[in-house]
């Protein structure tokens, strides 16, 4: 289980997709499959729960008018 619990200025509703790194480059690409998609609770955690072992990518993606 990943548990990610928001630091104070958190936001809700953001869209944060966990991505199976299966070629370990540290991003994104081609080769790389999405495990899971969660949406930011109010105070701006999220979990993923029944996550093998393995390499992983979290990727954020803020609603309108929401900056990083």
């Amino acid at each position: 289980m990943i548990v990610v619990s928001g630091p104070g200025g958190s936001h809700e509703g953001v869209t944060v997709t966990l991505w199976n790194d299966l070629d370990n480059s540290g991003t994104v690409n081609a080769g790389d499959t999405v495990r899971a998609t969660k949406v930011t609770l109010a105070d701006g955690s999220y979990q993923f729960v029944n996550v093998p072992a393995g390499n992983y990518l979290v990727v954020e993606t803020n609603p309108s008018g929401i900056t990083s």
